[in-house]
């Protein structure tokens, strides 16, 4: 998900700030990493996830809130071309992967009968 080294490149220019800084800012935040934090935090507890997704983007919302920053979330948009080459990949995996699950299958058929 996202840009392949982008962090480790703006890293140079952030800073770490307390919440209370934020009042008044307004925050673009980007909604679909929040939610895989929060499906993937979830994932085996049992509990739906879904629902944990949701509950942690709306948490994280309601925290910025208090502090006074008002939260946009930003969703993906189309195809972004700077992540057309982890797209590719990522779809030739998928690709390599089905074929060998097809073949599994297939030989497993094969050895019941």
């Amino acid at each position: 998900m996202g840009i392949k080294g982008l962090h480790s490149q703006i890293r140079v220019c952030s800073e770490e700030v307390e919440l209370w800084r934020l009042r008044g800012l307004r925050l673009a935040v980007d909604a679909t990493g929040w939610l895989f934090r929060g499906a993937t935090g979830a994932a085996g507890d049992g509990e739906d996830v879904t629902e944990a997704a949701c509950r942690y983007v709306v948490e994280r919302v309601r925290v910025l809130a208090r502090y006074g920053a008002t939260c946009y979330l930003v969703f993906d948009g189309g195809e972004n071309p700077i992540k057309q080459e982890t797209a590719t990949l990522r779809q030739a995996n998928r690709d390599e992967s089905l074929q060998r699950a097809v073949a599994a299958e297939a030989a497993l058929l094969e050895y019941d009968k």
